[in-house]
């Protein structure tokens, strides 16, 4: 048996020999996905790496390259070192984050997600002055108008209701670049100076009230090598566009016949997006690799079909933890090599909720879509119909533990050990070990929530109905990760009804936009102006 299985092995290598002189990627691509072959199939994985590498491919060499430390022993593993140097040459590293933007201070604008880099864990920073120069710091705010959020384009879809739910902030997202904010409202993406306020360039398509029943899907925008790259509504569904980032001229727009079910990414200059295709009575998902440059089709990799309950609209999130990628949609969590190459599948409990209408489904639209949150060498998600938290191992997709959760809203962000949900009454931490609660905090007329870039604190943004039909807008801090009260203060004053959020941070303040009911998709973002220690702010419990 030992000598059949050496003869074997001696004959797959001269297999392998002669796929690398004629250059026969697929009897190459056969041995190296065989893992268990052991050295023939670590050699044909660091082929197939190399060339890959050589085009500038740097996802799909770095997936070779880790079927090639899979199959192949001690020695293969350490003749992998020099090829990980090359791939950050062609700006891929093993620490980089899965959305690329200029800095790393990008928001998402939608409440309940961390305003922070969902893949990246917030710091908990060690005290001292530091914190009293936060901008962000406990103290009493104002609010001061800094800019317009013109969403003269976008209609209400028909499922959203017309008071008492801020629809449209849910689906606003703020970047913020340096003294430029990159803004995305599904039908039109702009930039401002936010420092003057200024319009720099706004970039729309034309699409009718039946085009924008997307409801609560928010599409950020990421910007590379002088370009903005965006999922934008359009008269054919959700597309990926791309713009200057200097003058917003359009420079190319994803001609697929699919639409773009998630936002982009970059692994290191290689573009990549979950595409949906309806199929009948079907719907398929699939990884697209495009030229960044001219948005191209380079390589498509089917991922799963569903059951279309969505009428073609099913939509995806995705985080990247070390060399794998996790896309979530509907009840299942996908786990794929950077290249897109399904690894496993895993389902959760999922219940399907009338997305339809409000009246009746509310309770399944309330629930936020979130990106999947790396803890440490696990990841944790929440998907939208299935009320529970769920924490797998990126590598195998094996079960490490799941907390049923019936007020779940959604995963606000991670600090430390502790992961912050808020929940349809308030807050609370678990353990990021274990799924054990840690802590709870009771919380009403919520507005938006997000975790400070320095991991000391949850802001709160609420609403606080007044007599003769006035309402406060407020901001409350509560101490992280004990979720400890450490005061409120009232923003301003509105009349009439308003919503209020997202908010969002910038590396030297907090900016909420705010807008009014009869009017939500036009609101001004405000700049949130420090004006006196707490002990002057109002201070009441939440």
């Amino acid at each position: 048996g030992e000598k059949l299985r050496q003869d074997y092995s001696a004959a797959l290598q001269l297999r392998v020999q002669e796929c690398i002189k004629s250059g026969d990627e697929t009897s190459a691509v056969g041995i190296a996905r065989q893992t268990y072959l052991g050295k023939p199939a670590a050699e044909a994985a660091i082929w197939l790496g190399d060339r890959r590498l050589a085009l500038g491919k740097a996802a799909e060499a770095a997936s070779w390259y880790a079927s090639a430390a899979q199959a192949g022993d001690d020695e293969t593993k350490k003749s992998l070192a020099g090829r990980r140097a090359l791939l950050a040459r062609f700006g891929y590293a093993a620490s980089e984050k899965l959305y690329r933007v200029h800095d790393e201070t990008s928001f998402r604008g939608s409440c309940g997600f961390a305003h922070v880099e969902a893949d990246v864990e917030v710091p908990l920073s060690a005290g001292g002055s530091e914190e009293n120069s936060a901008p962000w710091r406990p103290a009493k705010y104002g609010l001061e108008a800094a800019f317009r959020m013109h969403g003269i384009h976008v209609k209400k879809p028909r499922a959203m209701p017309t008071r008492d739910f801020n629809w449209a902030g849910k689906q606003t997202t703020a970047v913020f670049d340096q003294d430029v904010v990159l803004l995305a409202n599904q039908v039109e993406l702009s930039a401002v100076d936010r420092n003057t306020g200024l319009s720099l360039w706004s970039h729309w398509c034309s699409v009718d009230e039946a085009g924008q029943q997307w409801p609560l899907v928010w599409m950020k925008p990421i910007r590379l090598d002088g370009r903005v790259y965006c999922r934008q509504l359009t008269a054919s569904g959700p597309r990926i566009v791309c713009v200057d980032a200097v003058d917003g001229r359009a420079l190319w727009t994803s001609r697929s016949t699919a639409y773009a079910a998630s936002d982009p990414w970059f692994v290191g200059r290689e573009l990549f997006c979950v595409f949906g295709e309806k199929d009948g009575s079907d719907l398929r998902l699939s990884i697209v690799e495009m030229d960044a440059s001219t948005g191209e089709v380079l390589r498509h990799v089917p991922l799963l079909s569903y059951r279309d309950v969505w009428e073609g609209k099913l939509t995806a999130r995705v985080c990247r933890s070390d060399d794998r990628l996790i896309v979530v949609a509907a009840d299942t969590a996908i786990g794929c090599d950077l290249a897109g190459n399904v690894l496993w599948i895993r389902r959760v409990p999922w219940i399907w909720g009338e997305w339809r209408d409000w009246w009746n489904g509310n309770d399944w639209l309330r629930r936020e879509e979130c990106n999947p949150l790396p803890v440490g060498r696990y990841v944790v998600f929440a998907a939208r119909g299935s009320w529970c938290i769920t924490c797998v191992d990126p590598k195998d997709g094996n079960l490490v533990w799941q907390r049923t959760e019936g007020r779940l809203l959604s995963i606000v962000g991670r600090v430390g050990d502790s992961i912050i949900v808020r929940a349809s009454d308030g807050f609370f931490t678990v353990n990021a070990d274990d799924g054990g609660l840690i802590d709870t905090v009771s919380c009403d007329r919520v507005e938006d929530a997000a975790v400070t870039p320095d991991g000391r604190y949850l802001l709160v943004v609420r609403l606080r109905p007044k007599s003769q039909n006035k309402t406060d807008v407020s901001l409350a801090w509560f101490r992280l990760p004990s979720l400890e009260p450490a005061g409120e203060t009232v923003l301003q004053e509105f009349s009439g009804d308003v919503f209020a959020g997202p908010l969002a941070f910038a590396d030297d303040a907090m900016y909420l936009l705010t807008a009014r009911a009869s009017n939500a998709a036009e609101g001004t973002w405000n700049r949130l102006t420090p004006q006196g220690s707490l002990e002057e702010a109002t201070t009441d419990s939440p």
